[in-house]
């Protein structure tokens, strides 16, 4: 089996953002991110995320299907394309009964401790190097084109 991994971050502080506007940040992000993915791949995705905020991922993905923007890696306008490969909508699971969308969280939050580093009784559970666990399965290309500094297979969002 193939399983590549990345994550999201979005710094609120920088990006100015909170709440609703986060969130719906982070989710677009993935989505263009998937989007590349399978039409550079020519596969077709499908997400199983952890319950809670249904509808407005549901609402965010039937929208990605018709359309979704992203903007150039060297500035100057954006791309406007349709996630066409993503089959049906999203499925939400609780975490607690799938180990896929546990490992899913763990991930995220390594993702995340890779820019927000943990205090010293956090660091015994999850340490900010956990990142590196990945291994083979980290999926570098979704930030190859970011600034030095980044971490590999962490999109950082500032703006």
């Amino acid at each position: 089996m193939n399983v590549r991994a990345f994550s999201v971050v979005v710094d609120k502080g920088r990006a100015g953002v909170h709440g609703a506007a986060a969130f719906e940040m982070a989710w677009q992000t993935l989505l263009q991110r998937l989007e590349r993915l399978s039409t550079s791949e020519e596969v077709s995705v499908m997400v199983v995320h952890d319950a809670g905020e249904n509808d407005e991922i549901r609402k965010l993905f039937r929208k990605a299907r018709r359309y979704l923007t992203a903007g150039r890696a060297a500035g100057g306008g954006g791309f406007r394309f349709a996630a066409d490969r993503f089959i049906d909508d999203p499925t939400p699971r609780n975490s607690d009964a799938s180990y896929f969308v546990q490992v899913a969280d763990l991930v995220a939050y390594a993702g995340w401790r890779t820019y927000q580093r943990p205090g010293g009784s956090v660091a015994r559970v999850v340490p900010h190097t956990m990142w590196n666990e990945l291994g083979a399965a980290n999926h570098r290309v979704v930030n190859y084109l970011s600034p030095n500094g980044s971490v590999p297979g962490v999109v950082l969002r500032t703006r």
